[in-house]
């Protein structure tokens, strides 16, 4: 007997590199969309965020007071007109060659100056935060946007820290 041998027709060749080229695309695309779309998070927010915080010295406060209870910063944050969605702030305090960041919004250490609840400067508002810390030399604070996906955004401000 003899063995016949078929192989297959080019047309079923070519289909069959077709969906194996679509099914490869879309495994790729549903990794890489996402991936990409999570490390964007935020970029256009801090973009738009930019000059939105300032520290306001002219008006409030960028100083330390030492108390009972110890040292603090009082700083005024200011917001700017343009409406951009912020939902967090962290402040950075310096001085005596040592750092420290404070997120406004979770960190015990931080409450509203007048002792209301904690919360975001409003578009065109500004808000003064006093800043528990165990620093003793004060040199300068720094403020940062947070988005709604939780990106810290680049530093918006900076000012010296005076006596009140």
């Amino acid at each position: 007997m003899k063995k016949i041998k078929r192989g297959l027709s080019p047309v079923i060749t070519t289909i069959l590199l077709i969906l194996l080229s679509v099914t490869a695309v879309i495994i790729i695309a549903g990794v890489i969309i996402p991936f990409v779309k999570d490390s964007l998070c935020g970029e256009k927010e801090c973009f738009e965020a930019s000059d939105q915080l300032t520290i306001d010295t002219e008006n409030g406060y960028a100083c330390n007071t030492t108390d009972i209870n110890g040292n603090r910063v009082d700083i005024t944050i200011k917001r700017g007109q343009k409406e951009v969605e912020i939902t967090g702030i962290k402040i950075s305090i310096s001085g005596g060659g040592k750092t420290k960041p404070y997120d406004v919004m979770g960190s015990s250490d931080v409450t509203m100056f007048d002792d209301s609840d904690k919360e975001i400067p409003g578009t065109g508002e500004a808000l003064t935060y006093s800043i528990k810390t165990d620093l003793i030399e004060f040199e300068s604070a720094e403020v940062y946007p947070v988005t709604a996906c939780g990106k810290t955004c680049d530093m918006t401000d900076r000012a010296e820290i005076e006596s009140c």
